[in-house]
């Protein structure tokens, strides 16, 4: 069965912080009863991250080239969900709750802006950057009807 949700998660030696974010997505997996997969797109990690998203459930997939960009290429060419959620943070819950809640089933594309203030992360609503986040709602819609039939959510940040 295909999973509806793939959160691919670029790792380069994250062995530190990676058990809380795969432990975050599982659980979130899990409390929305969403059929998912967890994506560790390594990039030549060598502290022991692999070992541990694998002990941890996570799909590990290895990817050569280095760089950020590679490895979530890497990651969202191996992902098998119908959505696909990137850059997945420590707090990025209320992100992938907002996408569940709006996106799922009927917005094909979307651009979530986190906004990093007083050290956390929280979703813009509907405040000052309202219509750029319309715009790239509706460009990035564009896009990937364009590209193809897969349906991708990407996570993105902005720091202020």
């Amino acid at each position: 069965m295909q999973p509806e949700l793939s959160i691919v998660m670029p790792c380069l030696n994250e062995a530190r912080t990676l058990a809380l974010c795969i432990a975050k997505a599982q659980a979130f997996l899990k409390e929305h009863d969403i059929a998912g997969e967890i994506i560790v797109a390594d990039n030549g990690s060598r502290d022991g991250s692999v070992e541990l998203a694998n002990r941890m459930g996570a799909r590990v997939v290895t990817v050569e080239t280095r760089g950020y960009g590679a490895a979530l290429a890497g990651g969202i060419e191996a992902a098998r969900g119908k959505y696909v959620i990137i850059d997945w943070f420590l707090e990025q819950r209320r992100t992938l709750e907002w996408c569940i809640a709006v996106g799922m089933g009927s917005i094909v594309a979307g651009v979530v802006l986190g906004i990093m203030a007083a050290r956390q992360w929280s979703l813009v609503g509907f405040g000052g950057l309202e219509a750029v986040w319309i715009l790239r709602l509706v460009i990035c819609s564009v896009l990937f009807l364009l590209l193809g039939d897969r349906r991708f959510w990407l996570a993105s940040t902005l720091a202020l």
